[in-house]
């Protein structure tokens, strides 16, 4: 024989599993007249924001997608990828230059390297994924080779065990959450 808390909690399983599968199996959320516009970009101060369009006759999110905006934080990013680029082939012509010529090359380093850091700076907090691909792109022999005026500039790959710390903090303004590592002695934001 079952014990009632079996069955009462295989009673309110079924009904849950019933509930979306009668959700999922609706016309509306198959219907093929809607068409949804999706859109992730981040804004200037590094958070992501998300804008949908839905053109449907009942009622859909109306949100309209500003195109100049959209066109705008493209043009943004692709500037930011010139910049990035420019950067790589500086390091590889100055790690390929001979020494006289090294000098001839560091103070466009430093204002590249310069540049470079505020954009990453600010693609770290946004999206950490893209920014490790962009570290990556400069291999731990070119940063060896970058002179110490440029490798200031320049992000440092940490690989270490530590402490993550993340904290949420509740405004009125919203929600947000703010990381921490601890790694021996130094603490980085991330």
């Amino acid at each position: 024989m079952t014990s009632p808390r079996f069955a009462l909690s295989a009673m309110i399983l079924a009904t849950g599993i019933s509930a979306l599968l009668f959700t999922f199996d609706r016309p509306e959320s198959r219907s093929s007249t809607a068409s949804t516009t999706m859109a992730a970009v981040a804004d200037s101060d590094g958070q992501t924001e998300q804008t949908s369009s839905a053109s449907d006759c009942c009622g859909g999110n109306n949100t309209p997608v500003d195109p100049a905006e959209v066109e705008r934080r493209g043009a943004e990013q692709a500037a930011h990828e010139a910049l990035f680029n420019k950067f790589d082939n500086w390091a590889e012509r100055y790690a390929r230059a001979h020494l006289d010529e090294r000098e001839n090359l560091l103070a466009e380093g430093v204002t590249l390297a310069r540049e470079r850091r505020v954009i990453m700076g600010d693609l770290i907090k946004a999206n950490p994924r893209e920014a490790l691909e962009i570290a990556d792109r400069l291999s731990p022999l070119a940063r060896q080779e970058l002179p110490l005026e440029v490798a200031a500039e320049v992000e440092k790959l940490v690989s270490a065990r530590g402490d993550l710390e993340v904290l949420g903090v509740t405004t009125k303004g919203g929600n947000s959450y703010r990381r921490y590592a601890t790694i021996g002695n130094d603490r980085y934001a991330v």
